[in-house]
């Protein structure tokens, strides 16, 4: 017996839900394909775990349509919906074995207890918790734990799998490990996956796509490297990452790309995105900013306000004409000390013009 739901296409048509006179998500519209893994992203408050709950059947939009394998659910319970989802908080059963936890939705469910047992050890093996099926879920680690909630959510085979905050109680080494596995089951099994996380790392990490939430609407989506490297406005900029953003001028068009000038003298060749000449914003990302050991070799100046070895790389944070810019230098050869010049020039990647309203 193998487990693998029919996976299956969510599409949000013009979905709204309010809350009284709250707005949790407004008139937001989206698909996630078949088979893939994407992830709603935003700070406390933006409406992503609504949407999920939406998804879910938890909650009921109160506008727009959502769309499950092209049936309208929208006004289909939790349970008519072929939807698993593991929550933040694992939500286990502390007085049930991990296999009764497992077992609990297929039970519930009037499946046979045989079938049900076959399909619990499955989904323990499917997570590498094999031999673990008579512990207590409180003999395990947070991150065993966190295996179980999923496990509990394969064996109904959903054709949707939803997971809210899934790593937001397990330490920083842990959190790499558990979302690695989570990736590399979902591409296993092809399930479709709606992630949702306020941490950006995460996002980047597990995602096929991304759906950045601001105040209840859709700020931008796309690829995690699309979304990296050329965000639309500051807002995206600020979350996906850390972000400069400085002052330029775009002087002219050429095609696709145009001519900006930062500072006096360095001069860059950037997609336009439709911004007239004149003067514009960019995103610099920390590690698209290169420090120079000689004024001939960049067009910029700056001063080291604070410099910190964080192992991988050298973190600074320098005064210069355009502001204070924060920079991630994984390819020091020595500490640069607080209070010494140095010279900036930009990679071409990591670099992008910003749209207008910014």
């Amino acid at each position: 017996m193998t487990i693998r739901g029919q996976a299956a296409a969510v599409r949000f048509d013009k979905v709204s839900k309010h809350y009284g006179p709250v707005v949790a998500v407004n008139r937001v519209s989206f698909e996630v394909q078949a088979g893939d893994l994407v992830t709603l992203l935003g700070p406390s408050g933006c409406g992503k775990t609504t949407t999920l709950r939406l998804i879910a059947g938890l909650e009921m939009p109160t506008a727009g349509s959502v769309f499950i394998g092209g049936n309208d659910v929208s006004r289909l319970p939790a349970s008519a919906r072929d939807v698993s989802m593991v929550f933040q908080s694992y939500a286990l059963f502390p007085h049930m074995t991990v296999i009764e936890n497992v077992s609990y939705g297929l039970s519930v469910s009037g499946i046979a207890k045989a079938e049900t047992r076959d399909r619990a050890e499955e989904g323990l093996k499917l997570v590498g918790l094999s031999g673990y099926g008579e512990r207590l879920p409180s003999e395990l680690s947070g991150g065993q734990q966190q295996r179980v909630a999923v496990a509990r959510a394969l064996v109904l085979e959903p054709t949707v799998l939803l997971f809210d905050e899934p790593l937001s109680n397990l330490d920083a080494k842990l959190r790499r490990r558990v979302r690695e596995e989570i990736r590399e089951l979902q591409q296993t099994l092809g399930l479709t996956t709606v992630y949702v996380t306020h941490d950006q790392e995460e996002a980047l990490a597990v995602s096929d796509r991304i759906i950045v939430m601001r105040n209840a609407e859709i700020a931008q989506e796309g690829a995690p490297s699309e979304l990296y490297e050329g965000p639309r406005d500051r807002f995206v900029a600020d979350f996906i990452g850390d972000a400069n953003v400085v002052d330029a001028e775009l002087i002219s068009r050429d095609g696709d790309h145009a001519t900006v000038r930062v500072g006096d003298r360095v001069e860059l060749r950037l997609p336009h995105r439709d911004q007239p000449a004149g003067p514009v914003k960019l995103a610099v990302r920390p590690e698209a900013v290169i420090l120079k050991a000689s004024e001939q070799e960049a067009g910029l100046t700056g001063t080291v306000l604070k410099s910190t070895y964080v192992g991988g790389h050298v973190e600074y944070t320098l005064d210069t004409d355009l502001g204070e810019i924060f920079v991630a230098d994984h390819q020091y050869d020595a500490l640069i000390s607080a209070g010494s010049r140095v010279w900036i020039a930009f990679r071409h990647r990591g670099v992008t013009l910003l749209e207008q309203q910014d």
